[in-house]
């Protein structure tokens, strides 16, 4: 299932395209964020000086990147690309098509909506049949609310010969199994068969077993194996003195490097020369293991009291080390039985209390020195304790099960089918208890879908929806696990009080061509324009940034005072001896602005009743907007997202 963190991610990979094509095109290249936060005493980069300026009557000016005639940053060939922002609606848009490389079939399209209450996507779409799919039906969907949480799948496709892996000696390859968790217990048990020549897998006739179990401490491991030797492993096993000398090499050596014993009984042994040099062996041994666990426990006390990266005393080093020994397994068992025409496995597992491992290993890890740990993995560490202690107050228990084969449908192809489940018992008491401990849980739905079409073609779907505010949520989560660099924690503050209402990312596809559209809305994006000028990242006045056909038009409100020299304007910052300075009365140009309306009608928001600057262009005044403050935001939130996540 796609968590929402990712989808925010891809939604603010959106927002970065807005921040990445200005500069590239030619716009106003500043520091980037991640540099204006790294250090407070180190002042922000000037805005890169522009190609030209034009300066209004009112001291307000337009700056002007990648002037007609100037290829440099342009738009590659055949590709549209459009941008801009407005201050008055707090609205920012993004448009790019361009043709794709190489011969491409896929049509569809695809769209993720943010808003206060929840993230909604949906997409679908089609692509030619690749010749080794014969047919295919796939399905998938997920659901978890404050009563229930549960998911399943199902798959069904047929597999020309040549897509198929395992050869011609397959007939089938079946696997199914289980795994039930509850608060304390973890049980699990698979089987896998193949109708197939072991020796097309590398397997030697014959048949395993072992079992691993505990007792207060204390381990026996009981092995019975019946193969034929190979000649190096005949002579080890030519007695019965002999095999046990060989178990003991092989199992004494961990009992031994934590000054335990490991006691070996030989319980069967059948020992007859073959052809070939080889041999015939039929053993059965026991294994029991005594002192490990504790020398084991005190080894890791010690080693966590000694260590300069954990910060732990010896008594709470100890208490959570005997902890540990709390762990019981109960059972731990796996065999295998190999004939000439097939192979057979199981697995299962039976572990107790695996809690007590768990929760001091996150005590552990949480008590590394928080420069080896990132801010995201030590937050899920604090909340490990706390989930399990509310999954065992509610008696949670979850369970997944799963079936898949492989068989020769027909000569020359194959059939795959697969199925899982994931359900749930007494959900609803566990979200009461979490939301005791103030852990909040939301909804979320998911599905997904692939099938083939009559008309040769793969349609896939899916769609998804998670009712909570994740804007909000995803940055205080940066406020709270970020470094304690000021710079960085007032942005991040900037970026909470700049109040964002809704984001959307929509992507197409029409054969030679793909389409990015990306719009966003706060309600007080001044907040973060005011922020990043007080870094000296781009000047204080700038209020509107538009992009049409590799040339950025930025506007900067009193960039200068009304009776102004050229001298004055070369004095700007982002003014240098080879811009071209167009003084009031010098210039007659319309340059252009943003079409709120469009934008607003993407995101499906409300344009206020006064909003002048729906569509068209500006010539003598300085038209409200806003983009290089909201792209820088999107760059920032994006750089600080990910270096979180790497």
């Amino acid at each position: 299932m796609i968590f929402k963190d990712e989808l925010v991610s891809l939604l603010l990979v959106g927002f970065v395209v807005l921040s990445v094509v200005p500069l590239a095109s030619g716009g106003p290249a500043v520091n980037s964020p991640q540099q204006s936060v790294a250090s407070t005493d180190v002042q922000a980069d000037s805005p890169e000086p522009s190609d030209e300026i034009y300066v209004r009557e009112n001291g307000s000016a337009v700056l002007v990147y990648g002037t007609d005639g100037d290829t440099t940053g342009a738009s590659e060939p055949d590709t549209d690309v459009e941008y801009g922002a407005d201050i008055s609606t707090n609205l920012f848009y993004f448009l790019a098509s361009e043709p794709v490389e190489g011969e491409t079939d896929v049509t569809g399209q695809a769209s993720v909506l943010l808003t206060e209450a929840n993230i909604s996507g949906d997409g679908q779409f089609y692509f030619d049949r690749p010749d080794s799919l014969s047919s295919l039906s796939f399905e998938a969907a997920g659901q978890r609310t404050t009563e229930n949480a549960a998911s399943n799948l199902s798959l069904e496709m047929t597999l020309d010969d040549e897509a198929r892996a395992s050869g011609d000696e397959l007939e089938s390859v079946s696997t199914s199994g289980n795994v039930t968790v509850t608060g304390s217990r973890f049980t699990a048990d698979s089987t896998f068969d193949a109708q197939i020549a072991p020796l097309a897998m590398g397997i030697e006739p014959g048949d395993a077993s072992i079992v691993l179990t505990e007792d207060d401490g204390d381990y026996t491991v009981a092995v019975e194996r019946n193969t034929t030797l190979s000649a190096y492993e005949r002579d080890e096993y030519s007695t019965r003195e002999r095999a046990r000398e060989t178990v003991e090499s092989e199992f004494g050596g961990v009992a031994s490097s934590f000054n335990g014993s490991a006691d070996v009984t030989i319980d069967r042994y059948e020992f007859s020369e073959a052809d070939n040099e080889s041999a015939e062996l039929d053993i059965a041994y026991t294994v029991e293991y005594t002192g490990v666990e504790t020398e084991l426990t005190e080894t890791l006390a010690e080693e966590l009291v000694e260590s300069e990266s954990v910060e732990m005393d010896r008594p709470r080093a100890e208490e959570l080390t005997n902890r540990m020994r709390e762990l019981s397994i109960e059972r731990i068992a796996a065999s295998y039985d190999a004939d000439t025409e097939s192979v057979s496995a199981d697995v299962a597992v039976d572990v107790r209390n695996y809690d007590d491992i768990v929760v001091p290993a996150a005590e552990i890890a949480n008590a590394t020195d928080s420069e080896e740990l990132d801010p995201e993995t030590q937050s899920a560490l604090d909340g490990v304790q706390t989930r399990l202690q509310a999954g065992q107050a509610a008696e949670l228990r979850r369970h997944i099960s799963w079936s898949a084969e492989i068989s020769e449908s027909s000569p020359g192809e194959a059939t795959v089918t697969a199925s899982a489940d994931y359900t749930t018992e007494n959900w609803d008491d566990y979200v009461a208890e979490l939301d005791s401990r103030g852990i909040d849980m939301y909804n979320v739905s998911a599905t997904a879908s692939a099938a083939t079409t009559e008309d040769d073609r793969v349609d896939v779907a899916g769609s998804l929806t998670v009712d909570n505010d994740v804007f909000t949520e995803l940055t205080s989560q940066l406020v709270d696990t970020s470094a304690a660099d000021g710079t960085e924690q007032s942005f991040l503050t900037s970026l909470l009080q700049a109040d964002p209402e809704r984001g959307k990312v929509n992507v197409s596809a029409e054969g030679e061509r793909i389409t990015m559209e990306v719009g966003a809305q706060f309600r007080n994006i001044t907040v973060l324009r005011n922020a990043l000028a007080e870094d000296g990242s781009v000047p204080a006045g700038v209020t509107s940034v538009v992009g049409r056909e590799g040339t950025t038009y930025v506007t900067v409100e009193d960039a200068v005072a009304a009776d102004a020299t050229e001298s004055d304007v070369r004095s700007l910052a982002y003014v240098d001896e080879e811009t071209a300075v167009y003084m009031p009365g010098e210039w007659d140009r319309e340059f252009p602005s943003m079409d709120t309306e469009r934008a607003a009608s993407f995101l499906g928001a409300d344009l206020p009743a006064n909003n002048t600057t729906a569509t068209g262009t500006a010539t003598g005044s300085s038209g409200p907007g806003f983009g290089a403050t909201a792209a820088l935001l999107a760059l920032a939130g994006v750089t600080l997202l990910l270096t979180r996540r790497s």
